[in-house]
């Protein structure tokens, strides 16, 4: 049976392949712009997804032609992140008084990615959401 494995759409875009393996062995990369289709003879597996230290193992249940969802569980605190730094930005250029010392907008710059890596570090075992 053929399945089909790709990332979500929308959020964090990486330009490296994420590696794919099905009970252990290694069959292929697979990253937002490219899906990765491939044969599968038995209907239960487990699924790894990885990438540097980062990864997760999922036990899939498939039918013929189905597909497999993935996401990073950073995903949402980035898009979040980066909206917040383009406010800020914008309202700054148009001379918009934020009500904020300079210093804690210039702190939440910094201190909020290192909250999502440090949440990242905590969760690497279990880092990638696979639906199916």
């Amino acid at each position: 049976m053929q399945i089909t494995i790709r990332q979500k759409p929308f959020g964090y875009f990486k330009i490296t392949p994420y590696l794919v393996f099905i009970d252990g062995e290694l069959v292929g990369h697979v990253n937002r712009c490219k899906p990765l289709k491939i044969d599968v003879e038995k209907e239960e597996f487990e699924l790894t997804i990885k990438d540097n230290f980062y990864k997760s193992t999922r036990r899939c249940q498939m039918k013929e032609n189905s597909t497999i969802v993935f996401d990073t569980i950073d995903n949402f605190p980035i898009c979040l992140y980066l909206l917040y730094l383009i406010a800020i930005i914008v309202l700054t250029c148009l001379h918009v008084n934020l009500y904020l010392p300079t210093a804690a907008i210039i702190a939440t710059m910094f201190v909020f990615p290192i909250l999502i890596l440090i949440y990242d570090m905590i969760n690497r075992k279990n880092f990638f959401l696979i639906e199916y």
